[in-house]
Parts: structure tokens; C-alpha cells; sequence
């Protein structure tokens, strides 16, 4: 079944390894980030992918602390939902 939605012949074991391989360099290429951040006191901020992109209160409130002026949640939300609205179409 994997070998048919991959469209490559390879055995399960072997994609599976590939998989955890990538999701390995992933994590160390994440960790190495955060840790530049860090020495560097640079700020750095983690978002649910899915949150994000649903949930606009989220979204503020997660990056509200980058804005180099007050921005009320009213004025984001609105922004947010013109944005989500061009992606849609």
C-alpha cells in the first residue's frame, strides 16, 4: 500500500526509514535554530500549523508580542480574515 501512494517501488521497511531519517534531520535542523536563537537572545516563537491556519485568536496570541506597535485583536482579525479569504481563492 505505502508503495502505491509513495508511486516508488520501495519496500515498507525502506520508506519508513526514509520517513524517520527525514523527520530525524528535521528535528536536529529545528533544534539547531532554536539554539542560534538562544545564543544569539534572538526570539523565537513555535505555532501549531493547523492553529494557525484556523484559528485567528491563536494566531495573535502567539505573535502578538513581535508587533512593533499595538495592534488590537479587532484590527489582526480582520487582516486575518482578508488574508484567509485571497488563499481561498
Amino acid at each position: 500500500m505505502l508503495e502505491k501512494a509513495v508511486g516508488v517501488n520501495y519496500s515498507t521497511d525502506q520508506f519508513l526509514s526514509a520517513y524517520i531519517a527525514s523527520a530525524q534531520k528535521a528535528i536536529c535542523n529545528l533544534a539547531n535554530e532554536h539554539n542560534t536563537a538562544a545564543k544569539y537572545d534572538l526570539p523565537f516563537t513555535l505555532v501549531d500549523f493547523e492553529k494557525m491556519v484556523n484559528d485567528s485568536e491563536y494566531l495573535y496570541k502567539k505573535i502578538k508580542h513581535t508587533f512593533k506597535e499595538e495592534i488590537s485583536f479587532e484590527e489582526f482579525d480582520s487582516a486575518y480574515k482578508k488574508a484567509s479569504e485571497n488563499q481561498k481563492k
